[in-house]
């Protein structure tokens, strides 16, 4: 069975599942961040050189027409690129982010000690993850 890929999500389900934050506090954190930090995936898609201006452009026109309709979605389906370039573009838009761990604790509604415990959970979750990606790699006798 294949898992799920994971992303900022699980992080800030395991901070509340640890009790680090409330999920009023994680919503509000994230809600307040969300719109700010990302870098949006044309510009990435252009500055990696996965698209080209006019491919972006050409994109952001269709989802004028389609709007509940993903730009790499988008791209994917017009034969403009791979949905393996999609998603390096997204782990490059996912570590530019610049909501961190250092903003939350300047906050000051964070307790440190539970926010470590909760990154310390979340990075077992993680290795959890790769064990079984490694495992099911091993299966399929990719290596």
């Amino acid at each position: 069975m294949q898992q799920a890929k994971k992303g900022p999500d699980d992080f800030w389900n395991q901070v509340i599942e640890e009790r680090s934050l409330s999920p009023d506090l994680v919503e509000n954190y994230r809600r307040s961040r969300s719109d700010t930090s990302r870098v949006p995936l044309g510009r990435i898609l252009i500055r990696e050189r996965v698209l080209s201006v006019r491919q972006v452009m050409t994109l952001v026109s269709m989802q004028i027409e389609e709007p509940d309709v993903l730009i790499g979605d988008l791209a994917v389906r017009e034969g403009f690129c791979t949905k393996e370039a999609i998603d390096q573009c997204l782990d490059v838009q996912l570590a530019t982010c610049s909501a961190s761990v250092e903003d939350l604790l300047q906050d000051g509604n964070v307790s440190e000690p539970l926010l470590v415990h909760a990154l310390v959970g979340y990075l077992r979750f993680l290795e959890q993850q790769l064990e079984i990606k490694n495992d099911e790699r091993g299966l399929l006798g990719v290596g």
